[in-house]
């Protein structure tokens, strides 16, 4: 768990962080829950998770109120996990299929 209140932008680059969550992994199962936006990303760090999960399902019905049915432009997805990814210090995990 992190002992910041405010998550500063991540110091760490992409490649430490895989390190760090595969490490994680390697010595039991983490739980990863998902977050559509960055104030639920924040809370999920908060409460002392390893990793956060973005996918297009909880995106959409986050920005859209709707089902995951194809509406939302990757370009959309790319700038919601910026966002995420700015407001956390744990590993980001996108699900990027379309």
């Amino acid at each position: 768990m992190t002992d910041h209140a405010t998550p500063q932008p991540v110091g760490q680059s992409g490649k430490d962080l895989r390190i760090s969550l595969r490490i994680s992994l390697e010595n039991q199962p983490i739980t990863i829950v998902g977050a559509p936006f960055p104030l639920a990303a924040r809370e999920i760090e908060r409460q002392g998770f390893s990793a956060v999960y973005l996918s297009g399902a909880a995106l959409s019905a986050g920005l859209l109120g709707i089902p995951d049915i194809g509406l939302i432009p990757f370009e959309e997805l790319e700038r919601q996990t910026f966002q995420l990814a700015q407001n956390v210090c744990i590993p980001v995990i996108v699900d990027a299929d379309t």
